[in-house]
């Protein structure tokens, strides 16, 4: 995507903004390059499981939000954006809802801020562990009853372990995520 491109209608994003939001994520470039492919790539899961279909559009209005916050006033304080990202992104869901039609046979919609930021940190935390650690408790976690069940069996089988050993490799990888999770939903420096 080239970052350079994107504006709304009436809100151009400029190079100096651009780069002082860039900035913002973190002094290094390359740094703050993988900070933002990651809120963006959070941002898209949490407006997906809102049930957006333009999911990425939508996580792409988030950012400029902040863009243009930050283009204005760069005070934010707090070492983890990730907060102030989950309040933007509820908030212009908010705005989508309000502008919707009322369907009364459509599934309520979980308006809960706390789950939405409960998501973004368990994704932030989970994208800094191994990519076989992350694939195995998301796997571990997946499908309700009886898939679960045999899910389960199947992961312990393909480990070439008991399902035993396997619970026990999945409660050793949460006893490192619950901390990563819980200090980030301690950063509530949300503006």
């Amino acid at each position: 995507m080239n970052m350079n491109s994107r504006s709304r209608p009436g809100r151009d994003i400029t190079d100096e903004d651009l780069n002082k939001f860039l900035s913002w994520l973190d002094p290094d470039g390359e740094e703050s390059g993988r900070k933002y492919r990651e809120i963006h790539r959070c941002l898209t899961g949490i407006f997906i499981r809102r049930g957006y279909v333009n999911a990425e559009e939508m996580a792409d209005q988030a950012i400029d939000r902040v863009i243009h916050r930050i283009a204005r006033d760069d005070s934010f304080e707090g070492a983890d954006r990730i907060p102030y990202f989950v309040k933007v992104a509820y908030n212009l869901h908010i705005e989508r809802q309000r502008k919707k039609p009322l369907v009364l046979e459509s599934p309520a919609v979980d308006a809960n801020p706390d789950a939405e930021k409960e998501d973004l940190c368990l994704e932030h935390c989970l994208s800094q562990f191994q990519p076989d650690q992350r694939n195995l408790i998301l796997a571990y976690y997946r499908d309700d009853k009886r898939a679960k069940i045999d899910c389960r069996k199947n992961l312990a089988e393909e480990l070439g372990m008991t399902i035993e050993d396997l619970r026990l490799k999945i409660h050793r990888i949460k006893a490192k995520l619950r901390p990563c999770v819980k200090d980030c939903l301690a950063q509530e420096k949300i503006v």
